[in-house]
């Protein structure tokens, strides 16, 4: 049935999300087992991780056998933009055709914590200029770090506007690239 839970379809799960940044789940030696154990159906790898962290796995990452997808503008800060080897490591991956970087949660990655932090702006830019089929958004909805109410989702979407520059650019960011 197409419903089944490995089967394909254009429903349900599609992937596994690994968060490493706080040691919340797993460890960066469970990447290779845990993609080997997806791979069958077709998922992707959702990564989390601290940017040093990323940044030495560049070996295992181009090994794996299914897609990844790194969240929150591959956790790298603003100003490591262009300097940070897991910045580097990022754009190469996207590439590659291996990876996707998610534009979500800038918040957590802005030194100021704001969603409107102009220092954003060159890092996302960064990720659709270097390979823009391989860019996604998330709101990050329901914003569990922060303060309820102080993050408005119709502001992140302006954002990504600005980010974007353009409507074939968004609904390449918002339907074309997800489908995929």
């Amino acid at each position: 049935s197409s419903r089944g839970f490995g089967a394909r379809s254009t429903f349900g799960v599609r992937g596994v999300r690994l968060n490493l940044s706080l040691g919340v789940t797993g460890s960066v030696d469970s990447i290779l087992p845990l993609a080997q154990r997806i791979a069958p159906w077709g998922w992707h790898l959702q990564l989390l991780m601290a940017s040093d962290v990323l940044a030495t796995l560049g070996d295992v990452l181009r090994s794996v056998s299914v897609p990844l997808v790194f969240d929150h503008l591959g956790r790298i800060a603003p100003e490591q933009a262009g300097k940070h080897p897991a910045h580097a490591l990022l754009l190469q991956l996207m590439g590659e055709g291996r990876a996707w970087v998610k534009l979500s949660g800038g918040y957590i990655v802005s030194a100021t914590h704001a969603v409107d932090d102009p220092a954003l702006d060159a890092l996302a830019v960064s990720y659709l200029r270097a390979a823009p089929e391989r860019v996604l958004w998330g709101s990050d909805w329901p914003h569990t770090t922060e303060t309820p109410g102080t993050v408005n989702d119709a502001d992140l979407v302006d954002l990504l506007q600005a980010w974007a520059g353009s409507d074939a650019a968004m609904d390449r960011i918002l339907v074309d690239n997800p489908a995929a």
